[in-house]
């Protein structure tokens, strides 16, 4: 089953031998399906995205084709077969279409921002063009024709194990994490040193987070967390290590207590996200321009299996000088 597994999983590796396989059918059909070229040669019904009363709204454009127009094209363009299903081996009367490393609406939105892009000087394009840029980029995105079963667990497993990301802040600000599970938490120091660290719940993935925001900063930024205890109905007590504090307090690698209310898994990513993303610093100090002080590489499984990266590589930072 795994080895089952293995071979559907290389249809999301572009680089991989089943994949190449795949893609060079899919060229093939493209090229050979003379009988449908007259649909992406027609004129006559142009889109216009430029200048019109009502301004045009792409996602409402797909939306109006993605299930009818482009669902039939693919049907005629890439025919399917039956025989022996080249994903599980078992006997198929009829394969099924599986799109590989990106699925149709992405497809189609790649196709629309491509034809709209080749067309800004007369700010419309013929239904046609973008029916024909749709099957083009079928050479880079192809499909699979592979039995149902193997289809579904494409789709519904495997798909899902793929990280999507890593994501931009506000994009992350829309996922519901209830039932998220961190599965990799990697931290590099300013010096290079790795940290690998991977907590075992949503609240000890914050704990790791606040630890990276100095403490001067970890006092006053954040609502869930106090230096006394009983603030909060339920709240657990978590030990930070003191650094990069006010001149008052005399904290430097002293061992403090913390205070940190309970909160469901939303809750938690909003701190978290907003330690890592959120902007808070213009002068050289500290290292980074937010609160959490740190390289950051994260992998959280949501509740419907998918994994997504989040890292903040593209976060402003200052070099030390050394």
């Amino acid at each position: 089953m795994e080895a089952h597994k293995d071979k559907l999983r290389s249809l999301l590796e572009k680089d991989s031998p089943f994949f190449r396989e795949v893609q060079e059918e899919c060229e093939k059909q493209i090229k050979q399906n003379t009988r449908c070229t007259s649909k992406l040669k027609r004129t006559g019904f142009p889109v216009v995205f430029q200048n019109t009363t009502l301004p045009f709204n792409p996602d409402a454009f797909l939306n109006t084709i993605k299930n009818s127009i482009l669902t039939n094209l693919t049907r005629d363009f890439f025919k399917s077969k039956k025989g022996e299903c080249p994903g599980c081996g078992d006997l198929c009367k009829k394969f099924e279409r599986a799109h590989t490393i990106k699925e149709r609406p992405a497809i189609a939105k790649e196709a629309l921002d491509n034809v709209i892009m080749k067309n800004q000087d007369t700010g419309m394009f013929e239904m046609s063009e973008f029916l024909s840029e749709f099957i083009q980029l079928h050479r880079k995105f192809p499909i699979a024709f592979i039995c149902s079963k193997c289809h579904l667990v494409l789709d519904n497993v495997l798909r899902k194990e793929k990280s999507r990301g890593p994501l931009s802040y506000e994009d992350l600000k829309k996922i519901d994490y209830t039932g998220a599970k961190p599965i990799e938490f990697v931290v590099w120091d300013p010096y290079g040193d790795e940290t690998l660290e991977t907590p075992k719940s949503m609240s000890q993935l914050r704990h790791l987070i606040f630890q990276g925001v100095a403490t001067e900063h970890l006092r006053t930024n954040f609502s869930c967390l106090r230096e006394v205890p009983g603030k909060f109905k339920k709240e657990k007590r978590f030990e930070f290590q003191g650094w990069y504090d006010n001149d008052e307090y005399d904290n430097e690698g002293a061992v403090l207590e913390f205070f940190i209310c309970d909160s469901n898994n939303n809750q938690i990513m909003k701190d978290v996200l907003r330690a890592v993303f959120q902007e808070k610093f213009e002068h050289p100090e500290p290292y980074r321009t937010t609160l959490f002080q740190f390289d950051l590489r994260l992998k959280l499984r949501l509740a419907n299996g998918e994994i997504i990266e989040i890292n903040n590589k593209d976060v402003r930072h200052f070099k030390y000088k050394f």
